[in-house]
C-alpha cells in the first residue's frame, strides 16, 4: 500500500461511502470519494486516479456508465465494482467494459480490502511493464539510431527492428535511414525538384515531427545535403524492394512480416491516385511473398484494379484474388467477388464478371448477409443482366436502410449511372430516392458523369431531380453544367433549379475509420494519406472521433506530447490547426470547422455530421438478453465493421487501452453471435462466424466446437473431426491443455457417424 496510489469511491448511499473512506484512509491509501456519476467524473477531470471504487445503481448516471466516461479520460484506472444487484445485463456491460473485480453487497470489510490491494497490484504491475517496455523501447531506438547511422547499417538496422517486432515507430524510423541511403547511393548530384513526391513528403513529416527524436532530424538534414538525389528508376518503391529482401527461410505469417505488409498496403493506397506505377509495385511485393491472408487478396484485388487496361492480366488476378479469397472464408470470398467483378467489366470480361456476381449474390444469400446479396443484384443489372424489377427494389430498399447509408455512398461510382439509366427507363420512387441519397452525400459523382459525357438526355434528366435543391457546390457546378445542356427539357429543368438555389450549404459527411487500417472520407471523397503530415495528426483525429465529450487540452498534451512543457501545446496547436485545413473541403465558401476548440479543450464539432467506425461497432455490438433476429443482423454489422486492430501501429496508453477493449468487444459480439447460430442450427452462418472468432482468438474452444457441429450439419464429418485435431495439437503445443469435455463429445458423436 502506498499513500501515492490514489482511489476514488463512487457510492450515493452517504454512511457506506463514509465507511470505505475511513477504512481506505485507515490502511493509508489517498482517496477521495464522489456521491454521484457527475462528482465522479469532475474529480477525474482534475486528478488521476489508480483505482475507482463505484457502486451500479446510483441516481442520475449509474456506475457503468460513470466508469464508461470516465475511462475515455483515464483509459488505465484499474476498477472495482460494488453492488446489491447482479443483473445479466449489468454483468455483461461490466465484462464489455473490462471491470477489474465485482463486489456483491453485503461484503466483508476485509474482503473488500484484499480486492482493493488486488486491484492495486495488477495496476502497478501494468505501470511496471509499461515502463520496463518504454525503456527497452528507447534502449531499442537508441542502438538503431547509432546502427543507421553508420552508412552501410540502415538494412540491418530496418531488419532487426522488424524481427524484434517493435513498435513500428521505432522500425520505421530505421526504415527511413534505410530508404535514404539507399537513394543516396543513386546519385552523387542533388536537385530538390528531383525528390519523389512520396520521399519529400516522409522527409517533411519527419521534419515537422523532429522534436519527438534525433533520428528523424538526421535523416531530414541528410536529405537536404548537396550530395542526395533520388532520380530516375530509384523511386521510394525500388528502395523499399532492395530494403526489404529478405532470407526465404522466413515466416512469412510472423507479426512483424504481417505489420510490414500492413504499412506496404497502405502505402499503395495512399500512391495509387498520383502513382500507379508505385502502387503496383507494393502490391505486387505483398502478393508475391506467399502468405496466404487477407493482405494477399486485397493486394491482388489492387492489382487486378490497376491492371484494367491490360484485360488478361487483370482476368488473372481476379481469379487468383477470387480464389484465394474462398479458401479463406465465405464472407471475404463473396466480397473479393464483387470487387473484382466491378474491375472485369471495366476490362471487357462481362461474362466472367456476371459469374463472381452470381457467386456472390449465392453466397451472401447463404450467409444471411442481404447487404451483400443487394449488391449483387444491383451490379448483375448494372452489367445488363435482365433482372426482376422486384429484386433491384428489394435491393435498393436494403441499401437505403439509414445504417446502410454510406454503403450506398461507397458503391455510388458504379451504381450511380445504372440508377440513372433505369429512371430513365422506368421510373420508380426507390431510385429516385436512392439518387436523391448520392445527390446529398456524393454530388460529385454526378458532377464527373456529366463531365464525360457519356450519359445519355432521358439519365441526364434525373440527376436535375436528385439535384433539385444543390446543398454542396460540386451540385451548383452540375446544375450550371445541365443548364446549359443541348436537351431543351434538361436544359430547362436545370435552369430553374439554379435560379431557385440558395439557402444554407450542408456540408459532406467525415467518415473516420481506424479499424484495420485508417482512412478518412470526406464524402465520397478519401482524403489522401500524405495531407495528414505526421501519424500524430492522424491519432489525434482519431482519439477525438472516440471521445463522446471534449477532451481536456492538457490531457491531449500529456498523451501526445509529454514532459515537453510549452512546447507540447505549441506542437498540439499546429497539429490542430494542420488537421482543420485536411478535415475542410477545398474552396468551400463558408465558414467550416469539424474541430472545436476553446479555452477548456478540444472535440469534434458535434453539429457537423461525422461518422466513426468505432462508435459504429459499439452501438451496434450492445448485448442483448433476448436477441431477435434484428439483433443477429446488428452483431453481423459490427464484426464486419472490424476490419481489424484499432489504430495498430500507436502505442499510447488510451490507443492501447481502445484497442483492448475494442477486441474484447468483438470477441463477446461474436460469441453471442454464434450461441444464437449454433441454437439454430443455421450451419453455413455458423461456420463463416466461426472461423472469424477463430482468426482473433486461435485458441477459442467455442469457435473450434461451432465449427465441428457447422460441418456435421453440412454433412461434412471428415472436416470435423480434422477441425477437432486441430484444435488438440494447437492446445497441446501451445497452452499444454486437452480440449474441453463439450469438445470431447462433439468429437466423439462426430465419430460414430461415420462408422
Amino acid at each position: 500500500m502506498s499513500a501515492d496510489e490514489k482511489i476514488l469511491v463512487i457510492e450515493d448511499d452517504d454512511s457506506l461511502r463514509e465507511d470505505l473512506v475511513m477504512v481506505l484512509s485507515d490502511e493509508g491509501y489517498w482517496v477521495q470519494s464522489a456521491a454521484s456519476g457527475l462528482d465522479a467524473l469532475e474529480l477525474a477531470n482534475r486528478q488521476n486516479f489508480d483505482l475507482v471504487v463505484s457502486d451500479i445503481r446510483m441516481a442520475g448516471m449509474d456506475g457503468l456508465d460513470t466508469l464508461e466516461r470516465l475511462r475515455q479520460e483515464q483509459p488505465s484506472v484499474a476498477t472495482l465494482i460494488i453492488t446489491g444487484f447482479t443483473a445479466e445485463a449489468d454483468s455483461i456491460r461490466a465484462v464489455r467494459l473490462g471491470v477489474g473485480d465485482y463486489l456483491k453487497k453485503p461484503f466483508e470489510l476485509s474482503e473488500f480490502i484484499a480486492a482493493v490491494a488486488r486491484q492495486l497490484h495488477l495496476h502497478r504491475s501494468r505501470k511496471l511493464r509499461k515502463k520496463r517496455e518504454e525503456s527497452l523501447r528507447l534502449t531499442a531506438t537508441w542502438a538503431l539510431e547509432r546502427l543507421a547511422s553508420n552508412p552501410k547499417g540502415g538494412r540491418l538496422a530496418w531488419a532487426t527492428a522488424s524481427e524484434m517486432g517493435l513498435s513500428p515507430e521505432v522500425a520505421g524510423q530505421a526504415q527511413m535511414a534505410v530508404l535514404l541511403e539507399l537513394c543516396q547511393q543513386a546519385s552523387p548530384r542533388w536537385d530538390p525538384d528531383g525528390l519523389p513526391g512520396d520521399l519529400l513528403h516522409i522527409v517533411e513529416e519527419l521534419r515537422s515531427e523532429a522534436e519527438e527524436v534525433s533520428l528523424p532530424a538526421r535523416i531530414a538534414q541528410v536529405a537536404l545535403q548537396p550530395n542526395f538525389r533520388a532520380e530516375g528508376e530509384t523511386t521510394l518503391a525500388a528502395a523499399w524492394e532492395r530494403a526489404s529482401q529478405r532470407s526465404q527461410a522466413q515466416d512469412e505469417n510472423s507479426q512483424p512480416q504481417r505489420r510490414r505488409r500492413v504499412s506496404l498496403l497502405q502505402l499503395a493506397r495512399s500512391q495509387e491516385p498520383v502513382n500507379p506505377a508505385e502502387a503496383r509495385t507494393y502490391f505486387e511485393t505483398v502478393a508475391q511473398e506467399g502468405a496466404s491472408d487477407r493482405e494477399q487478396v486485397e493486394a491482388l484485388l489492387g492489382l487486378c484494379r490497376l491492371s484494367k487496361n491490360d484485360p488478361e492480366r487483370c482476368l488473372a488476378y481476379a481469379q487468383q484474388a477470387v480464389s484465394l479469397a474462398r479458401s479463406l472464408n465465405g464472407l471475404l470470398g463473396c466480397v473479393s467477388a464483387l470487387q473484382a467483378g466491378l474491375w472485369l467489366v471495366q476490362a471487357g470480361f462481362k461474362k466472367e464478371a456476371v459469374a463472381f456476381y452470381e457467386q456472390a449474390g449465392r453466397v451472401g444469400r447463404e450467409l444471411g448477409q442481404p447487404l451483400l446479396e443487394a449488391k449483387a443484384i444491383l451490379a448483375l443489372s448494372a452489367a445488363g443482366s435482365e433482372m426482376d424489377v422486384q429484386h433491384i427494389q428489394r435491393a435498393l430498399s436494403c441499401l437505403l436502410e439509414v445504417s446502410e447509408r454510406f454503403e450506398l455512398l461507397d458503391e455510388a461510382w458504379w451504381i450511380a449511372p445504372s440508377l440513372l439509366r433505369l429512371q430513365a427507363r422506368a421510373p420508380h420512387p426507390l431510385q429516385e430516392k436512392a439518387l436523391a441519397v448520392i445527390g446529398r452525400d456524393a454530388p460529385g459523382v454526378f458532377l464527373r458523369l456529366v463531365q464525360a459525357g457519356n450519359l445519355e438526355p432521358a439519365a441526364r434528366l434525373p440527376i436535375v431531380v436528385a439535384l433539385k435543391d444543390p446543398k454542396h457546390p460540386a451540385a451548383l457546378e452540375c446544375m450550371k453544367l445541365l443548364a446549359a445542356d443541348t436537351q431543351a427539357e434538361v436544359r430547362g429543368a436545370a435552369e430553374a433549379v439554379v435560379r431557385s438555389a440558395g439557402g444554407v450549404l450542408l456540408p459532406p459527411t467525415v467518415r473516420i475509420y481506424t479499424l484495420g487500417s485508417f482512412e478518412v472520407f470526406r464524402g465520397d471523397e478519401r482524403i489522401p494519406d500524405q495531407q495528414f503530415r505526421s501519424s500524430k495528426q492522424r491519432f489525434l483525429l482519431s482519439r477525438l472521433a472516440a471521445s463522446r465529450r471534449q477532451l481536456p487540452t492538457e490531457r491531449i498534451i500529456d498523451d501526445f506530447w509529454p514532459d515537453s512543457g510549452e512546447g507540447g501545446r505549441s506542437s498540439l496547436n499546429v497539429c490542430v490547426f494542420h488537421l482543420r485545413k485536411v478535415l475542410r473541403p477545398k474552396d468551400w465558401p463558408e465558414e467550416l470547422d469539424y474541430i472545436q476548440r476553446d479555452n477548456m479543450g478540444l472535440q469534434l464539432n458535434p453539429q457537423l455530421p461525422i461518422w466513426h467506425d468505432v462508435n459504429e461497432v459499439l452501438a451496434l455490438a450492445t448485448p442483448e438478453v433476448n436477441p431477435s433476429e434484428e439483433t443477429v443482423g446488428r452483431w453481423k454489422k459490427a464484426v464486419d465493421l472490424y476490419r481489424g486492430p484499432y489504430l495498430e501501429t500507436c502505442y499510447m496508453d488510451w490507443a492501447v487501452t481502445t484497442r483492448e477493449s475494442l477486441e474484447v468487444t468483438i470477441l463477446t459480439c461474436l460469441r453471442n453471435l454464434l450461441e444464437i447460430l449454433i441454437s439454430q442450427q443455421r450451419a453455413a452462418e455458423a461456420l463463416e462466424y466461426a472461423n472469424r472468432l477463430l482468426e482473433l482468438d486461435k485458441y477459442c474452444q467455442e469457435g473450434h466446437l461451432a465449427a465441428m457441429k457447422a460441418h456435421l450439419w453440412q454433412g461434412r464429418p471428415e472436416a470435423s473431426i480434422k477441425q477437432f485435431e486441430q484444435c488438440k495439437k494447437l492446445l497441446a503445443r501451445e497452452l499444454q491443455i486437452e480440449p474441453s469435455i463439450a469438445l470431447l463429445e462433439a468429437h466423439q458423436r462426430t465419430l460414430l457417424s461415420v462408422k
